[in-house]
């Protein structure tokens, strides 16, 4: 049975929220049903072989998805900004 026909292509998904405080009361955004590739080899049977290869973060993509002040903090603790700025 292949892996498609087995799961259907269906992936498990999470929801992720993001919040604007400690106590979280209050969301920084939206929150949103997401899925991560990172699920798909957990579906794959001992018969499949699944590999990977890593990159340091400064030679691969990077995606704009933090604002200035959050990529001012990221960046302040030596971790990737994510930022445009």
């Amino acid at each position: 049975m292949s892996n498609l026909e087995k799961t259907k292509g269906v992936i498990p998904e999470f929801v992720n929220p993001k919040y604007a405080d400690e106590a979280r009361n209050k969301f920084k955004a939206p929150t949103r049903l997401e899925c991560m590739m990172q699920e798909y080899p957990k579906l794959i049977s001992t018969k499949g072989a699944v590999g990977f290869t890593t990159y340091d973060t400064w030679f691969s993509f990077s995606p704009v998805k933090n604002n200035i002040k959050d990529a001012a903090v990221l960046s302040g603790k030596g971790m990737p900004s994510f930022g445009a700025a």
